[in-house]
């Protein structure tokens, strides 16, 4: 929460909010929407946390929701300042709206990746899941990351995430529990190129999450809260599969003959 307000701070002066270390040694690596998204402070990680829980209960994924409400870093992460919460709710919100308007499925995971770019993990599984109604994906993202491309500049993004991933590295508590082996992140590229090919719901998004697992996960600086962001969804595909549209379609279409 405080690094994406002191980035705006310096949006506000006329300053670049990447490139540069902006709070606490630490420089803005995420995408331009995460400058508006993350204003409202904590409430809206708190909300998102609470979302998420609501949103469980509704697709009945009893075990994810059980972690969900539960675990340890679950709960005491909600009030500190963890930017995972909100995100994760509105990925799993864009896949599982994805599954009945693919457009408008696709332009919500636009802009998940333009607050956090890790929700990109499921580009490539969306675009073989929806076909060319994905261009909507593809158009929102170039609409929503073109303060970074024609003003702000992708080499000052870039540069931001390298400051960040520096200081990961050289800070244990942030990598504590991480997995550090960095060439199996390259597993990520055929993982999600496979999900090109996948043609059902809840195969695009456990590619999609094997993707954000691979990529994050081995590297040495990974941190607790992508589970926050990886669970909700995931476990909704897992537990529920396919069938939660089957039944939906069954229950609106109403009794037969």
């Amino acid at each position: 929460m405080d690094l994406a307000h002191a980035a705006t701070a310096r949006v506000l002066v006329g300053l670049n909010p990447y490139g540069s270390v902006v709070f606490n040694n630490i420089s803005y690596p995420y995408g331009p929407l995460g400058l508006l998204w993350w204003q409202p402070g904590v409430v809206i990680e708190a909300g998102g946390a609470i979302a998420s829980m609501l949103m469980l209960l509704t697709f009945r994924a009893w075990v994810t929701l059980a972690i969900a409400a539960t675990f340890p870093f679950f709960v005491d992460l909600t009030f500190v300042g963890n930017n995972d919460y909100s995100v994760g709710f509105l990925m799993a919100v864009a896949l599982l709206v994805a599954a009945r308007y693919r457009k408008t499925g696709a332009g919500l995971l636009a802009a998940a990746a333009a607050i956090k770019p890790y929700a990109a993990a499921w580009y490539l599984p969306l675009i073989g899941y929806a076909g060319s109604t994905a261009l909507v994906l593809l158009l929102a993202t170039i609409v929503l990351w073109l303060p970074v491309l024609v003003i702000w500049t992708p080499a000052a993004f870039l540069e931001s995430t390298l400051i960040v991933e520096r200081l990961r590295r050289e800070t244990t508590w942030l990598t504590a529990g991480s997995i550090d082996i960095p060439v199996l992140r390259l597993a990520a590229i055929p993982l999600s190129f496979a999900g090109l090919f996948v043609r059902r719901w809840h195969h695009m998004v456990l590619i999609g999450s094997a993707t954000f697992f691979v990529f994050l996960f081995f590297s040495p600086w990974t941190s607790a809260g992508y589970w926050i962001a990886l669970v909700p969804v995931t476990g909704i595909a897992l537990e529920r599969g396919d069938t939660w549209i089957t039944h939906r379609a069954v229950s609106t279409s109403g009794p037969a003959g």
